[in-house]
């Protein structure tokens, strides 16, 4: 098998794929992939530091010496982002390709023929620390980009946070390891996007949360979100002809559901909207 290595970078952490780019044996529109996420903690949070932990993860544990990958490419989203990187790789002896993440979710889009009707889209990223909304044609080039910080994964974890603090008792308030609930919350959040109902275990007893509890807590800041991206698909200095929602936050229904209603445009889905860029950096490798 002939695979390529791809890394995206996030203010959460890293995600890495093997790419099977063997494309005698694979399914037309098909990309398969192995993923891994390395995640950002205190102690290791150096976006530079991740990606090189990350290559050293899928090149010596999860290969073995015959399936290791030809080429490796990193998406980045930021200029510090990129020096970081070529910071934490200046002394690796492997040739890594440093990628923009819009041309890389551009090139794993156009490997899977989810876009190839359109000639310009709108790239809506729905990340850990905002949203970030690039126009893009069919070349793969960035038209426009603008970010905001509404639907920020960490905003609505800490939101989901407070809501279970305000309505638990005073003595589960108070004996609640902030640490531990926040973790708790950011599980149910991801539970919710497929389940209507979750429970969070707390120290003495457990809270049931709904999914529609969970909607209107984040619903001013979709509205906030929608009202932007609008703004930048309006205002695109080519007519945009589909939106694509990817990053974390794609996974929530209401998010799909007011994006698509606020645009009035085909709205694109991927099956794993996190790993859209890791993906296309494998293929740009």
């Amino acid at each position: 098998m002939s695979c390529s290595l791809g890394i995206s970078t996030g203010s959460s952490g890293v995600y890495s794929a093997l790419v099977d780019t063997d494309t005698s044996t694979n399914a037309p529109g098909a990309v398969p992939a192995e993923t891994r996420f390395v995640s950002a903690d205190q102690a290791n949070s150096n976006v530079g530091d991740l990606v090189r932990a990350s290559i050293k993860l899928m090149t010596t544990q999860v290969t073995d010496g015959s399936e290791a990958p030809r080429s490796i490419g990193v998406s980045y989203r930021t200029d510090d982002q990129l020096a970081s990187i070529k910071s934490s790789l200046s002394r690796s002896p492997k040739q890594v390709r440093a990628i923009p993440e819009p041309a890389a979710v551009h090139a794993y889009l156009a490997e899977t023929g989810k876009t190839e009707r359109y000639d310009t889209t709108a790239q809506v990223d729905v990340g850990d620390q905002g949203l970030t909304v690039s126009v893009v044609d069919h070349t793969g080039e960035v038209l426009h980009s603008d970010r905001i910080d509404a639907l920020a994964g960490a905003g609505i974890d800490r939101a989901l946070v407070d809501f279970v603090t305000e309505k638990a008792p005073g003595h589960l308030r108070r004996y609640t390891d902030a640490e531990l609930l926040s973790a708790r919350c950011h599980v149910a959040k991801e539970q919710l996007s497929t389940a209507t109902k979750v429970t969070i275990d707390l120290p003495v007893d457990a809270m049931a949360i709904t999914r529609d509890e969970f909607e209107a807590i984040i619903a001013p800041d979709i509205e906030r979100a929608v009202t932007f991206i609008r703004e930048v698909v309006n205002g695109s200095p080519r007519p945009v002809g589909a939106v694509v929602l990817i990053g974390g936050g794609a996974h929530i229904p209401a998010v799909r559901s007011a994006v698509a209603a606020a645009v009035d445009l085909p709205l694109v889905e991927i099956v794993e909207p996190e790993t859209a860029a890791t993906k296309g950096a494998a293929l740009l490798a």
